[in-house]
């Protein structure tokens, strides 16, 4: 893994979306939801030695500076050294890790925001789609795009599902 992937993993998934919700936070409607691109692949377990950051992660209370934080941690020890030998986070081969760790940034700032925007009303979720078919993986996928999609569909229109806000939701 190398800096120059975690920072187009991060700054692509997690950055991005971020000041894509920001700055278009103004306009969505009490009442409205948010669903967040996400991944099994930044399954803490995957992607985490250390699990005192795995249980920073999963508190309640956890701040988008924080969450930077590691994130920034992640970028230290990867330029540190590649292979992560001596890191609180698990080397996997082809840049794995940095996806995945972009990929449990936008998991945890679903939750983050959904604690933010409760009292609006605002349903907020983190959906991974599975392994679809798509220029990504070389089209070598389990799921078309239109079964990837569906759970997507389900989380905008869904009503049964508006207690839950700040989930993980996908295959």
């Amino acid at each position: 893994c190398d800096v120059n992937l975690v920072d187009t993993c991060v700054n692509t998934n997690y950055v991005g979306s971020v000041n894509v919700t920001e700055a278009f936070l103004p306009l969505i409607c009490d009442g409205g939801r948010i669903i967040f691109n996400s991944s099994r692949s930044g399954t803490l377990n995957i992607i985490l030695k250390d699990e005192n950051i795995k249980q920073e992660i999963l508190k309640q209370d956890l701040t988008q500076n924080r969450l930077e934080e590691i994130l920034s941690q992640f970028r230290k020890e990867v330029e540190k050294d590649g292979k992560l030998s001596n890191s609180s986070f698990k080397h996997s081969s082809m840049g794995g890790v940095a996806y995945g760790v972009s990929k449990m940034a936008m998991s945890a700032y679903s939750r983050i925001m959904a604690l933010k925007l409760s009292k609006r009303k605002i349903f907020v979720g983190a959906y991974c789609p599975g392994y679809t078919k798509t220029e990504m993986n070389r089209y070598e996928g389990n799921r078309t795009p239109k079964n990837g999609a569906r759970g997507l569909e389900l989380l905008c229109f869904e009503e049964g599902i508006l207690n839950q806000s700040g989930r993980f939701w996908g295959i």
